[in-house]
């Protein structure tokens, strides 16, 4: 358990920093612990287990950077060392994309985009820029229909 704490960055992170360490009371829904905290108390599991089948929803929900890292780190070491795992990803971060093959993109409750990893980041990039591209010129069409504005103040001796 110590080892896997350790791969993971949670002894750093929770044990070793609290006065009470591995005997530290963690209540219902993690209260007590950082944002950061709480999903690494659920990473130690799996990477002992080594499951052939991985489940991770958004593992590095609010972490740091650094931390971020190291566990990203630690699971490539993990699934490495059993080739014939499979990880099923769910996330919003990209940095986690580096984890997986394929990205499978969901939209209004179904599958958008499928495909090699590689090959959907760059047709979302490619999108994304389509849909600025859009933006930009609809931001002109307004722009030249707005008629110009006239001053309607008196001038002269009315004035």
């Amino acid at each position: 358990l110590l080892h896997a704490a350790r791969q993971t960055g949670l002894f750093e992170t929770v044990i070793a920093s609290h006065p009470k360490g591995l005997a530290r009371e963690i209540s219902d829904g993690g209260h007590g612990l950082s944002g950061g905290q709480r999903p690494l108390v659920h990473i130690p599991r799996p990477v002992l287990r080594q499951p052939r089948i991985w489940l991770l929803d958004e593992p590095t929900a609010s972490m740091d950077s650094q931390l971020e890292n190291h566990v990203i780190q630690t699971l490539h070491t993990k699934l490495a060392q059993n080739p014939d795992s499979t990880l099923v990803l769910v996330t919003h971060k990209p940095q986690l994309l580096s984890l997986v093959q394929r990205v499978i993109v969901m939209g209004n409750q179904q599958s958008v985009l499928d495909g090699p990893r590689d090959q959907v980041l760059q047709q979302l990039q490619t999108m994304a820029a389509q849909q600025a591209q859009k933006a930009q010129q609809a931001q002109q069409v307004q722009s030249a229909q707005v008629p110009p504005q006239t001053n309607t103040a008196p001038t002269g001796a009315n004035a």
